[in-house]
C-alpha cells in the first residue's frame, strides 16, 4: 500500500537496510500485522508476521504462523518481535534456535502514554537477551528505544516522546546458551520437584503432643 511504498522510498533515499514494523499487509482477505526487511534499494525482501494479535485493537488480525530469521548479507541473521511478543521466552526462543544472532524488538507503546507501562515493557523484553545471550536492539515509536546487551544492561535508553535517533554499534553473537538449546526443561524440574515435595508433605503421617504418631 501507499504507506509500505513510501517507507520502501525512505530505505533507497537513504541506501539503507530498513525494518519498519507495525505494518498491515493486504492478502486476499486477510489483514497482518508485519515487519518487512527493506533493502538499500527499497524492496521488501523478507517479512514477519506478528504471531500473537490477540489484544482488542487487533481485532481482525490475522496471525502468522512462522518463525522468520532473517539473514542479509551484509547485516547478519536476525529475528524480530513485534510488540508485546517479546515478553513471551519460548517465542523469542525459537528465533535464537532458527540461527538468529540478533534480536529486534518493534513495537508502538503509545498507548500506555506516560504510565509505568512502558518502563515495565522494556524491562521484561531485557530478560530475552539475558537468556539466549542476544543483543536485543529494540524500536519504540514512542520510546522507549534501546539496546540491551546479553547481560541484560540496557544501553543508552531514550526518554519517553523525546523525538530523537539512536545510533549505537551492536555485535552479532553466535553462541548458544542452555535456555535456547533446553527451553524450559530447567524451570519445569524445579516446578516437578516442588510439587512433589508438597505432595510428600500432606503425605506424612501427623505426630500427637505426645510424640506418638497416628496416620
Amino acid at each position: 500500500g501507499p504507506l509500505e511504498q513510501s517507507l520502501c522510498d525512505i530505505a533507497r533515499d537513504l541506501g539503507l537496510w530498513f525494518v519498519p514494523g507495525s505494518i498491515h499487509e493486504r492478502d486476499g482477505d486477510r489483514i497482518y500485522n508485519t515487519a518487512p526487511v527493506i533493502d538499500p534499494g527499497g524492496r521488501v525482501v523478507a517479512r514477519y508476521r506478528k504471531m500473537f494479535p490477540f489484544l482488542p485493537y487487533e481485532q481482525g488480525i490475522t496471525p502468522g504462523t512462522e518463525f522468520v530469521v532473517f539473514d542479509v548479507p551484509e547485516i547478519g541473521r536476525f529475528g524480530v518481535s513485534i510488540c508485546y511478543e517479546a515478553i513471551f521466552p519460548s517465542l523469542v526462543r525459537r528465533f535464537a534456535t532458527g540461527g538468529a544472532e540478533l534480536l529486534v524488538n518493534v513495537t508502538n507503546d503509545a498507548w500506555y502514554g506516560t504510565t509505568s507501562a512502558p518502563h515495565q515493557h522494556l524491562a521484561m523484553a531485557a530478560f530475552r537477551a539475558i537468556e539466549n545471550r542476544r543483543y536485543l536492539v529494540r524500536a519504540a515509536n514512542t520510546g522507549i528505544t534501546a539496546v540491551v546487551d546479553p547481560r541484560g544492561r540496557v544501553l543508552e535508553p531514550t526518554r519517553l516522546f523525546d523525538t530523537t535517533v539512536l545510533v549505537r554499534e551492536v555485535p552479532f553473537v553466535a553462541e548458544t546458551t542452555f535456555y535456547t538449546r533446553h527451553g524450559d526443561v530447567f524451570a519445569r524440574a524445579c516446578a516437578a520437584m516442588a510439587l512433589a515435595l508438597v505432595a510428600a508433605t500432606f503425605r506424612r503421617p501427623s505426630t500427637r503432643m505426645d510424640g506418638r504418631r497416628h496416620p
